[in-house]
């Protein structure tokens, strides 16, 4: 217990250390719904991330051999392009989507998951979006 304990606050540390805050929205939304599914490993732990630039997915991929935990890699349907991604820029994509809601609705590649009652821990990883004054 003590272990599941432990890696899961380093596992925790490692995302807001790379990724940023765990409190950030999160863009791509839950509901979307596509037909592509996922397969869970035995383990019961779920890595869920999207990144931007790679980081993130360093991260998830650390927690993936850290905890045996299946990855699912969060990808827009419609891919964010280096300007889409510029935050110094108030009519990029990812600022349009932070000042207003009805934005985050992202439809994703994939977003199901085989065998949902089984996964009993996810782990959640997405890019800090950092602002320059």
């Amino acid at each position: 217990m003590r272990k599941a304990i432990a890696a899961g606050a380093v596992a925790a540390m490692v995302m807001t250390l790379v990724c940023g805050s765990p409190i950030q929205n999160v863009w791509a939304a839950a509901d979307t719904k596509t037909e592509t599914k996922t397969e869970l490993n035995d383990s019961g732990i779920l890595i869920a991330y999207y990144s931007a630039t790679g980081n993130t997915k360093s991260a998830a991929e650390m927690i993936a051999k850290e905890t045996g935990g299946e990855l699912l890699e969060l990808q827009p349907v419609k891919e964010y392009t280096d300007a889409d991604l510029n935050y110094n820029d108030d009519s990029s994509r990812v600022c349009q989507e932070y000042a207003d809601e009805s934005l985050r609705d992202v439809e994703l590649k994939e977003d199901t998951v085989e065998n949902w009652e089984d996964i009993q821990t996810v782990y959640i990883g997405y890019p800090k979006m950092e602002y320059s004054l």
